[in-house]
């Protein structure tokens, strides 16, 4: 299907931060992917909702600037996770999410905010977060310290699920200030 688009007064190429108004003057909801080091992020993400969609990969090297038609997210971003079904891709944030009810219920949060791209750190002494300033802590009064007891029940009818946790049981424990029980365990 090939249509031409009203471009109205932006010149080519199209900047991403200047495709809302392409938006505008068309029908289709547009989505801009950027590529660089190997990694895929969001550059313009569609406020629109309900209608055709269009995801466009933008790619740079030096001057050159260059727009590809992404036919196919899960393809695009397959290395991102080594499971072969097929995902659903929240746009804002690129997080997958395995049923497209799960990603429903993700997008009122999400398009609160700009497009992000999540980056985690690298495996090693740094990616980890230590709480160092034991100085400014402040010992706490009460302590709680709380037990659940589950059975577990075989399910068949629920793909993908193999069994359910039931609550059967819990148990509490209130530690007061001085160190001592305030009552004796609660089952």
């Amino acid at each position: 299907m090939e249509q031409e688009l009203r471009l109205g007064n932006v010149t080519c190429p199209v900047q991403p931060c200047k495709v809302h108004i392409i938006e505008k003057l068309n029908n289709p909801r547009i989505n801009v992917f950027g590529y660089e080091d190997e990694e895929v992020f969001p550059l313009y993400i569609s406020k629109r909702e309900d209608i055709q969609v269009i995801n466009l990969l933008y790619i740079t090297q030096g001057d050159d600037k260059h727009y590809c038609l992404i036919k196919n997210m899960n393809r695009l971003l397959f290395d991102l996770t080594k499971c072969t079904k097929e995902k659903f891709y929240c746009y804002s944030c690129l997080h997958r999410f395995i049923t497209e009810s799960l990603l429903k219920d993700n997008l009122p949060y999400c398009n609160e905010h700009s497009p992000q791209l999540i980056v985690m750190p690298e495996p090693g002494e740094e990616s980890v977060l230590k709480f160092k300033q034991h100085k400014f802590s402040q010992t706490v009064p009460y302590v709680i310290y709380a037990d659940f007891e589950a059975l577990i029940e075989p399910m068949q009818n629920i793909p993908g699920k193999t069994a359910s946790h039931i609550p059967c049981g819990y148990a509490y424990l209130i530690i007061g200030p001085n160190g001592l029980p305030l009552k004796p365990v609660t089952v």
